[in-house]
């Protein structure tokens, strides 16, 4: 196993190597009108002003590109529900490159498997990479698109059935919609799919509650990864579930989003990347806006010497009532917590400037939810005012339509009543204009 001054040294040389090649790219050299000296450490990279989103919006799709036309071969966007769609162009290496990073977590693919790909197909990346990995593996890939009528909820769990799929790549959401499409068709998700072995997912915010809950749910494990379609995938989880930086591919910093400062190791802050062995869009100093910190390897008995890094969720997420300010994974934590399996699957959150109201579902296992004692300990654990509404099953979330159709969008699941007067009431409201609900 690599020390950690052995990874730094191959960063170092990657980080050089990208330097030399970002000229390339208008942007960069509108943003870095000065001569590039190859570096002696990786500490100064922090000389660099930081890349933003906005940035990197204003000059897609070619203006970020760093390599000739000819040499690409795919080209991915970002979904743009927060602004515009960001490109992503990729050469046969950066191609070979974002296989090796979606390959690296710890469930492996072999020629036995029949993986069910219920990732979105057009233009986002996920799909086509796992797809290329499985078939590289000897196994057999089903394109199960995610955005498309021709495969409803209904249509998949089917498949799983016939096909007796080994495995599924999707959001964290998919797994609780399928688990709800499969009861009500009649069946028991943890003991009518024997061949199931296992699931991929990234895209979406998965807290150890949560991946806890699909566990317990499905009865296999959930494989998760940290990835932004800008620059592929950043992190993958081993077999204890911690979510491990591909080092020779990224190096992150930490920094204070008032000061843009690094931030003391094991402390909170924006998750900042440098993409160092990417010729189609080399990124230096990526601010993502996504909360995250680093955590020393040496903390995983896996072995493996790279950083873990932990995601809390996106800066524009923080629910701030008061003074206290809520991150997205404390959230989801406190509302499994607190709530386990006496609820269903699905809630919804709302909130102004003085409390926290969370909706849920009463179960339909027969189990019933402690309100009071409930509302309670997640005051505690979030810091603020809570109140909890238990609708009836089946009014919150209208089950009805994973029988019709499927989800389209990255998921949603809170309302800030503080800036808007439109007031959603259920799920399906916060679903709505997507072209599904």
């Amino acid at each position: 196993m690599r020390t950690f001054e052995e990874i730094n040294k191959k960063r170092l040389e990657n980080l050089n190597k990208t330097l030399k090649n970002i000229h390339k790219s208008p942007m960069y050299r509108d943003k870095y009108n000065f001569k590039i000296e190859e570096l002696n450490d990786i500490s100064e990279l922090k000389k660099f002003e930081i890349t933003t989103k906005e940035e990197l919006r204003a000059y897609s799709p070619i203006g970020n590109l760093a390599a000739d036309m000819k040499e690409v071969v795919q080209y991915h966007e970002t979904s743009g529900t927060t602004g515009k769609s960001i490109s992503t162009w990729l050469t046969t290496s950066d191609h070979q490159v974002w296989c090796d990073e979606m390959e690296s977590v710890a469930l492996k693919f072999n020629e036995n498997d029949i993986l069910a790909i219920r990732f979105p197909y057009a233009l986002s990346f996920p799909a086509h990479i796992i797809q290329d990995i499985v078939k590289k593996a000897g196994g057999v890939a089903i394109p199960i698109d995610s955005r498309g009528v021709v495969t409803p909820h209904t249509r998949v769990i089917n498949l799983m059935q016939k096909l007796k799929i080994t495995t599924i790549a999707c959001l964290p959401l998919e797994l609780i919609m399928l688990a709800e499409t499969a009861k009500l068709m009649g069946y028991d998700p943890k003991e009518d799919f024997k061949s199931l072995r296992g699931f991929y997912t990234i895209g979406e915010l998965l807290t150890k509650e949560r991946k806890k809950q699909i566990e317990n749910i499905w009865g296999v494990p959930v494989y998760d990864n940290y990835g932004l379609t800008e620059c592929g995938v950043v992190a993958t989880a081993c077999e204890n579930g911690h979510l491990h930086v591909v080092d020779e591919n990224f190096i992150i910093e930490i920094l204070d989003p008032e000061t843009l400062e690094p931030v003391p190791n094991g402390e909170k802050g924006i998750i900042t990347i440098s993409n160092i062995n990417f010729e189609g869009n080399p990124l230096i100093r990526y601010y993502t806006g996504d909360i995250g910190r680093i955590i020393d390897a040496n903390t995983c008995e896996c072995g493996k010497s790279s950083e873990i890094i932990e995601h809390f969720g996106r800066i524009y997420d923080i629910i701030r009532i008061g003074d206290q300010e809520i991150l997205m994974q404390e959230l989801q934590d406190a509302i499994l917590k607190a709530s386990g399996d006496k609820v269903s699957p699905f809630w919804m959150v709302s909130f102004n400037k003085k409390r926290l109201t969370i909706n849920f579902e009463e179960s339909d296992n027969g189990e019933i939810l402690d309100k009071k004692a409930a509302e309670q300990e997640i005051s505690n654990l979030l810091g603020c005012e809570c109140k909890i509404k238990l609708n009836k099953y089946g009014e919150l979330f209208d089950r009805e339509k994973l029988l019709k159709m499927q989800l389209t969008i990255k998921p949603k699941y809170i309302a800030d009543y503080s800036q808007t007067s439109d007031y959603p009431c259920t799920l399906n409201d916060l679903l709505k204009g997507y072209g599904t609900f």
